[in-house]
């Protein structure tokens, strides 16, 4: 997870339309946490980035997008 900087998570958060607002003073770590407690209180939105992570081509890397389907599932 650290081998990604903050903008990258960042980047994926825009990318994907997560309502999670990253402050300038988060951390990397904070804002890992902000996304898993969006997907922990809002199950639907998980399933649907797990649908649409197969067939939509994404800006995010691919590696970031691994890393964040070994945190949810």
């Amino acid at each position: 997870m650290s081998a990604f900087n903050k903008q990258e998570w960042k980047q994926l958060i825009d990318e994907w339309g997560i309502p999670v607002e990253v402050l300038g003073t988060y951390s990397v770590r904070d804002t890992i946490g902000k996304i898993l407690q969006y997907f922990r209180e809002n199950p639907e939105a998980l399933d649907r980035l797990r649908k649409e992570r197969a067939s939509k081509s994404h800006r995010a890397s691919s590696e970031l997008m691994r890393t964040l389907a070994l945190l949810l599932d």
